[in-house]
């Protein structure tokens, strides 16, 4: 009887430990990745309903697709074999808004993210359907990653087109994107990072802690804000304005450090550098922290946290940074602002304003004659083509040639009694019009200017006529701002520190010297 049970159980474990291999097996086939050739647009089309995690989508033939490559919840590669695969959603459907390639979606529940890494060799294009309602060419959202696999002897290209929307729009934490290059905007938003390999035929826009790499050229303005960092290995060409850097209320967001660095040059029709933000600023800040830094051929750019002034719609300014330490014994933190330092500082070290015995004598008056020669070393201290002055009072001395290179360009004129007044204290009014002069006739610059700029200063009237566009001028691009009390004080004489001020505005604000 024992025998039997022996046998018996002997036989039983036999069968279970043969069929093993079989159950192994079975699982084995059922979790296997599965190789999807695909030779046309209707094979994509079966295959992206089927695709499953691991997948393999095996591009046979080069073609183009006109629906949406939607994926969600897996991670697949597409293997170009040295074809070319276009995709662009043709329909413009609602469901798609144009766009050619999702990779997960920011709706509400969002979707699960997605991985799609392309092997090469081979291309890989996307384009945006230009009469969509958001015609993007790639959307990588919530997580999701869009590879170009770098293990291949040849690598893939992904090239993204937008004509509507943007070339390649990344949003969300962990969300990563890699092409090669784009025809269109960029957009990196919430934590995405994104790299393009080479050129951006477009602007760039990235904002609330975001990474943007550029191996190559942009072609349009860059604009960054909220702890973002952007890096362009190539040049920048905007047809407006070359980079925006926001820094938001502390009401909306926290005001961090964003981050520009443009390793070409920088070329744009208008301001190089601005600096943006809201109404109200902190004012627990100390001078030595910014909001932001942009840095252009080895030069650095810094929005200070000291409190800013607002000037109607935003505040616009651009900070050459100025030596660290005053060479001045009389500048300190003491008596002024550490925006008035930076201003003194950098005049000094441009070669504009000089001192006497180790000091500055920032609150001494600033004449009409001194202001001359500040403008004229601006400007280079040119040669003047006039020999003598036209004015009963001017005589040869460290002013002479300045006078006589202001007159001659129509920035410094006379009274009618024939003399010039060297030695009168210079009003803000007319320190506005000689540099509005100085902006028109040496610079042969566009002055933007708001007719109502002077609408909400009640000593608007306080001051010539002929003086008045000169100072709308000066308020709308931020040169003059009003003072506490809600003032202007057009008739204020100015001051060292007030001349330096206005010229440290206004040569960042156009990127000179």
């Amino acid at each position: 009887m024992l025998k039997k049970r022996i046998i018996c159980t002997a036989l039983l474990l036999t069968m279970v430990l043969s069929l093993m291999p079989l159950m192994d097996g079975a699982d084995m086939i059922a979790s296997a990745a599965t190789v999807h050739d695909v030779n046309d647009s209707t094979e994509l089309t079966a295959a992206l309903a089927i695709v499953d995690d691991g997948d393999t989508i095996n591009i046979t033939d080069s073609f183009s697709h006109n629906e949406t490559v939607f994926l969600s919840g897996v991670s697949i590669d597409l293997v170009l074999n040295d074809h070319t695969v276009t995709i662009e959603n043709t329909p413009g459907d609602v469901i798609s808004n144009g766009i050619a390639i999702r990779l997960g979606e920011a709706i509400a529940p969002p979707s699960e993210p997605a991985t799609l890494n392309v092997i090469g060799p081979g291309t890989l294009i996307a384009k945006g359907n230009p009469v969509s309602e958001i015609g993007n060419a790639i959307n990588v959202l919530n997580g999701s990653i869009l590879s170009i696999d770098d293990t291949a002897a040849d690598k893939a290209e992904i090239i993204a087109e937008s004509a509507a929307g943007f070339a390649v729009f990344v949003q969300g934490e962990n969300s990563t994107a890699t092409v090669t290059s784009t025809t269109g905007t960029v957009s990196v938003q919430s934590n995405g990072t994104l790299t393009v390999n080479g050129n951006v035929l477009g602007g760039v826009n990235v904002i609330l802690h975001s990474t943007l790499t550029v191996g190559g050229n942009v072609n349009g303005g860059v604009f960054t804000s909220q702890g973002s960092k952007v890096t362009i290995n190539g040049n920048v060409t905007s047809t407006s304005i070359g980079v925006v850097v926001t820094v938001q209320d502390k009401n909306y967001f926290d005001p961090v450090s964003s981050e520009v660095t443009i390793n070409g040059t920088l070329t744009a029709s208008s301001t190089f550098i601005r600096f943006g933000g809201g109404q109200s600023r902190r004012q627990d800040r100390t001078p030595t922290q910014y909001d932001a830094v942009v840095t252009r051929n080895g030069n650095t750019y810094r929005q200070y946290k000291a409190p800013l002034e607002f000037n109607g719609s935003v505040f616009v300014r651009e900070l050459q940074v100025p030596p660290p330490v005053s060479p001045f014994k009389d500048i300190t933190h003491a008596i002024l602002p550490q925006q008035s330092i930076d201003a003194i500082n950098w005049a000094h070290a441009n070669g504009i304003f000089n001192g006497w015995d180790g000091e500055f004598r920032p609150f001494d008056t600033l004449t009409r004659a001194c202001f001359a020669l500040i403008l004229w070393r601006l400007e280079g201290s040119p040669e003047p083509k006039y020999t003598s002055p036209g004015f009963d009072d001017i005589v040869p001395g460290v002013h002479y040639k300045a006078i006589l290179w202001c007159q001659e360009n129509g920035i410094l004129n006379g009274f009618g009694d024939g003399t010039v007044r060297p030695t009168h204290p210079l009003p803000r009014y007319q320190i506005v019009t000689m540099m509005y002069r100085y902006h028109t006739l040496i610079k042969h610059r566009h002055a933007e200017i708001n007719s109502n700029a002077l609408d909400r200063f009640p000593d608007r009237n306080d001051f010539p006529l002929i003086d008045r566009v000169p100072m709308q001028w000066a308020v709308t691009i931020g040169m003059i701002r009003g003072m506490e009390d809600g003032r202007i004080y057009p008739n204020t004489v100015t001051n060292r520190e007030m001349g330096a001020m206005v010229l440290f505005r206004y040569t960042n604000q156009f990127n000179k010297p």
